[in-house]
């Protein structure tokens, strides 16, 4: 029963501390690097799961589902680090950005 509730804590743990960098890389729109990460933790996950079925206890299955998590977790974080070590765009004397580096996405419209 020990086993099975410290597996559970550390699952809930990995997954818990992946929210603040998640919240970082969906806010600068780095949707592409969400999926990534998901989708490696979660093949991790479920291909850990499944090979410590085969030759272990049901109880150490959580391990694999743990270290899926800490797979997502890592990926996430690289992805956060990468977000906040890129260069902020050039600006001007005015500090204004500049149309050389800055366009907007969409039009402005002004009255």
């Amino acid at each position: 029963m020990a086993l099975i509730v410290t597996l559970a804590w550390v699952n809930a743990l990995a997954y818990v501390s992946y929210h603040p960098p998640l919240a970082l890389v969906q806010a600068a729109r780095g949707f592409r690097a969400i999926a990534v990460s998901t989708s490696i933790g979660g093949i991790l996950g479920i291909g850990l799961v499944a090979l410590i079925l085969e030759v272990g206890t049901v109880a150490w299955s959580l391990a694999g589902a743990a270290a899926g998590e800490a797979a997502s977790l890592v990926c996430i974080c690289v992805a956060a680090v990468r977000i906040l070590t890129r260069r902020a765009p050039a600006t001007g004397a005015s500090g204004a950005p500049c149309q050389a580096v800055w366009r907007p996405r969409t039009r402005e419209w002004h009255l």
